[in-house]
């Protein structure tokens, strides 16, 4: 599944259940945040950013993919900034190795630092439940966890 294909997917799953879908991140934005995603020893698969700059940040449905910069609210509610988010999220410990790029009611979504690999973990336990075989797979598994 290629990034414009999860992007149109997320389209489709925002439009299927009533939410909106946000404009795309700007290129400074993007710029930023990988600059800022280095005190989390890494960047964001170049996949996630290719979708930030199709859509900055999304939530539908208890699913939720960070953006670029907070303060984009959507339904009501504000998604928080992927840097901030996972500042937050290290400060319990265990989540050194990733970087978490989205959340769903029992489940992270992350990119594993070490391998490149794309997790998905218990967000108690921090263990991984399943490790995808790309970016696009785990979009495309959390969407359909999440109808």
């Amino acid at each position: 599944m290629t990034t414009k294909d999860v992007a149109t997917a997320w389209r489709a799953f925002a439009a299927e259940l009533g939410y909106p879908v946000l404009a795309g991140a700007d290129p400074a934005a993007v710029a930023d945040l990988v600059a800022r995603s280095a005190v989390l020893g890494g960047a964001p698969p170049p996949e996630f950013l290719d979708l930030l700059r199709d859509q900055n940040g999304g939530e539908v449905n208890g699913l939720r993919f960070f953006p670029a910069r907070s303060g984009r609210p959507t339904g009501g509610t504000e998604l928080p900034d992927l840097v901030e988010v996972n500042l937050d999220m290290r400060d319990g410990g265990g989540l050194a190795e990733h970087i978490v790029l989205g959340e769903g009611c029992i489940c992270l979504r992350a990119l594993h630092l070490p391998s490149g690999a794309v997790h998905e973990l218990d967000r108690v336990s921090l263990d991984v439940i399943v490790v995808h075989p790309s970016f696009g797979a785990l979009m495309a598994a959390a969407m359909d966890a999440h109808r």
